[in-house]
């Protein structure tokens, strides 16, 4: 059996640049996947009026503005491997943190997943009060670390700066209900600064 590449009869081209070989990532988006973006990027443009955050821009200039934000180059122009950045950005818009998370994650490449988890949960932390109101700002941020590496240490036994992207993923979707607990908080890090593990 010939180990040739299927080559369309009366095509001259190599190969390589056959149709059928085009990767998937690198074709346009189905009329499907634009139908969810615009869907969203609707859903975005109404909470950003409500928030009177749309310039007094149109619709259609607004999209337009925000796909090129996230993405480089308008909807008309994106591929398949824009989907899921531009669901993410504009379900982030849309104020639906979860599924942006989620559609985020799927357009971060595997080797860069873990630096943007640990961005995600800096920024879950930083939302975290002060235990005092009197303390300074570098003791809070040591109790905002001090509270994720706890976490950390109770589920994988590794701080947050050992941890793959696997386990941040986990600590992750760990830490965004806990840290709304704000007396679980205050006794977990008042443990992490002991140096306990318990959280």
């Amino acid at each position: 059996m010939s180990t040739q590449a299927y080559k369309p009869r009366g095509d001259k081209r190599r190969p390589r640049f056959n149709s059928d070989v085009i990767r998937r990532t690198d074709r346009p988006l189905t009329t499907p996947q634009k139908v969810m973006i615009n869907r969203v990027q609707r859903a975005a443009f109404k909470k950003a009026e409500q928030c009177h955050a749309t310039d007094d821009l149109e619709f259609d200039l607004w999209q337009r503005g925000e796909t090129i934000k996230a993405v480089d180059c308008r909807l008309s122009q994106a591929k398949n491997v824009h989907f899921e950045a531009l669901m993410g950005h504009f379900c982030a818009l849309a104020g639906r943190m979860e599924e942006a998370y989620e559609w985020m994650l799927k357009a971060t490449p595997e080797a860069q997943r873990a630096t943007f988890i640990r961005h995600k949960i800096d920024e879950l932390l930083a939302t975290l009060p002060k235990i005092t109101a009197d303390e300074l700002e570098e003791e809070t941020a040591a109790y905002r670390q001090g509270y994720g590496d706890a976490v950390c240490l109770r589920m994988w036994r590794c701080k947050m700066d050992s941890a793959n992207a696997s386990q941040l993923d986990v600590l992750y979707r760990e830490l965004k209900p806990a840290c709304t607990d704000a007396a679980t908080v205050r006794r977990a890090a008042m443990r992490a600064m002991k140096g306990g593990m318990g959280a």
